[in-house]
């Protein structure tokens, strides 16, 4: 599985366990509520961190 980051409107693709955001989705993390979202591409849906 792999995740886009945008950097100066550029992506870079990056293993998932590698990006520190991954541990606070799978901990359903409420503090990064805000900080960022996440989505399934094929299904188009997104997220918080916390969602179930």
């Amino acid at each position: 599985m792999f995740i886009t980051l945008a950097k100066n409107l550029k992506s870079t693709p990056l293993q998932v366990a590698d990006d520190p955001r991954w541990a606070r989705i799978v901990a359903r993390d409420k503090s990064a509520d805000g900080e960022f979202w996440y989505s399934v591409a094929t299904t188009g849906v997104y997220c918080r961190p916390s969602c179930p």
